[in-house]
């Protein structure tokens, strides 16, 4: 097996900052290095370099302003003498802001042993540009603790040392902080002390969530929604948090206020994003849309990026799609992140998972606390991934960073301008820029209303498959880019033209491919 790793030492750049490209090696100490960078498929520029006695070398270059973009990078290691060259790829963009783009990771140990360069370093490859601090907090209703040394509502020891250090570190790296919040839950016992803040149900009972915590009338203008908009302002000022996530359990549905009038929660939702956004303007939020309610309020909201939580009861990969499609539809431009809780040891639901999402044009919310999958809705309870499954999942962020020109394009290209034929049992979406067409391929085979929270098979790989491509413009070039594959390259495949088709081969297709089309000249997209 391969020791060669790359990997950039950001999450992303800013426009003007440098790229550092780490090349591990520790085979190879003594070899000779050469980096490739490329935009889509052009190239851009080669550096090379000497790998040192601890077997590694930094190479670095400076990307054009322009944003957002990604570029790819490949690797080649020959040397020392006369052993095989070897090779990898790695991804990185310039993004003006984090959340054009948003790659969500996550952290959740918070104890006093310093861990934040390990955790944050296993996160590098899988190029995650911002963090969700998920139960960070001192208390619900309290979320800066008063000393260093705490516990959180369940138990957990905590630290406000390890919290800053995490935030620091995470900022080194292109990675944003954001502190988790409930957006209407607090202890039982400030809910008990402030009994006209609370949330009730039609029979006039106050409303508690799994017996410790109490819900808060979350209405901007109230007491609560001021007390919890002061919390955010202090968790920001104090600690260096870049923004504030948001959350909320999606049920109730329907509450009522001490006097008994009815509370209409979305507004409410909406109207706190509105009341933060016109105090901290540059800070960053989101609100948790279980699932994938209440939509509406949401996607119209200020809100930074649009976050959908989807469980069981959106059971299948096909409901998947049409749910995130909606979000995708409802957010105005907006990035949908979503979040969705597969097992470690079911990969290929969690590949299948990242591949419908990614090809939909949206991300998920997966690594975190030292290279570890969120797989329930409990952060703490991350889960170890193979390395093989590790592998997968770094290659996919491979290619969605190196090709997000075109994977998160806002415009899909509609059904009536191509007509994709030839590939049974594969989904495909369609990215239409004024040169490119990025036509995306997921392998459901005869699992399309397959269970994603279900253990079950691979699809079984496709292999020089004929594909035609019929539009209203033609296509000159194409090449695949193979998700599955070692390298993030793209492969130029044979096209030819037959009675208004393109007609060409998929080479290979497990999972998730590209096939990347030049059209044959440039129209408005």
């Amino acid at each position: 097996m391969s020791d060669l790793e790359a990997s950039p030492d950001r999450g992303t750049y800013s426009p003007g900052e440098p790229t550092r490209i780490r090349v591990s090696v520790p085979s190879r100490a003594g070899g000779r290095v050469r980096a490739s960078f490329s935009h889509i498929t052009t190239a851009l520029a080669v550096l090379e370099g000497d790998i040192g006695v601890d077997g590694s070398v930094v190479l670095e270059w400076a990307p054009p302003p322009e944003t957002p973009r990604g570029y790819g990078v490949d690797v080649e290691v020959w040397g020392p003498e006369d052993l095989p060259r070897m090779e990898t790829s790695t991804a990185f963009d310039v993004l003006a802001r984090w959340t054009d783009r948003p790659r969500y990771g996550f952290v959740t140990d918070f104890d006093a042993e310093d861990r934040a360069v390990e955790t944050l370093d296993s996160l590098l490859p899988f190029h995650i540009n911002a963090l969700q601090f998920y139960d960070w907090q001192f208390r619900h209703d309290q979320l800066v603790a008063p000393q260093d040394r705490y516990e959180d509502p369940l138990g957990r020891p905590l630290s406000l040392g390890t919290v800053r250090g995490l935030v620091k570190e995470a900022a080194d790296r292109g990675m944003a902080s954001m502190a988790y919040a409930v957006i209407y839950a607090a202890s039982l016992h400030f809910q008990r002390a402030h009994t006209k803040w609370a949330l009730y149900d039609e029979n006039g009972h106050p409303l508690e969530f799994e017996g410790f915590l109490g819900y808060m009338d979350p209405t901007p203008g109230r007491p609560w929604a001021e007390h919890l908009l002061q919390q955010c302002e202090r968790a920001i000022t104090e600690l260096g948090f870049d923004g504030i996530h948001l959350d909320q359990y999606g049920e109730p549905r329907q509450a009522f206020d001490a006097t008994g009038a009815e509370i209409d929660l979305p507004s409410a939702f909406r109207g706190f994003i509105e009341e933060f956004k016109g105090r901290l303007p540059s800070s960053t939020v989101t609100l948790n849309a279980v699932k994938n309610w209440p939509m509406e309020a949401l996607a119209a909201s200020r809100e930074d990026f649009y976050y959908v939580e989807l469980w069981p009861d959106t059971p299948t990969y096909r409901e998947v799609l049409v749910t995130t499609n909606r979000a995708k539809e409802a957010s105005l431009g907006k990035p949908v992140v979503v979040a969705i809780y597969v097992p470690a040891d079911h990969p290929a639901n969690v590949r299948l998972v990242d591949a419908v999402l990614l090809a939909s044009g949206c991300s998920r919310i997966e690594i975190g606390e030292r290279g570890r999958l969120l797989a329930d809705p409990y952060f703490p309870r991350h889960q170890a991934l193979s390395l093989e499954l590790a592998t997968a999942l770094r290659r996919y962020w491979d290619v969605a960073v190196r090709y997000g020109d075109l994977l998160f394009y806002p415009k899909s290209a509609p059904s009536s301008d191509f007509l994709v034929e030839g590939l049974e049992g594969v989904w495909t979406t369609l990215r239409r820029t004024s040169r490119w067409l990025l036509v995306s391929m997921v392998n459901l085979g005869d699992l399309a209303e397959a269970r994603w929270d279900h253990d079950h098979p691979s699809p079984k790989p496709i292999a020089n498959a004929p594909v035609r491509i019929g539009g209203n413009v033609s296509i000159s070039r194409a090449w695949w880019i193979d998700a599955d594959g070692p390298l993030g390259q793209p492969q130029m495949v044979e096209c030819s033209q037959e009675g208004g088709f393109t007609a060409l081969r998929v080479p290979n297709l497990l999972y998730w491919g590209l096939l990347l089309c030049e059209l044959a000249r440039e129209s408005p997209a």
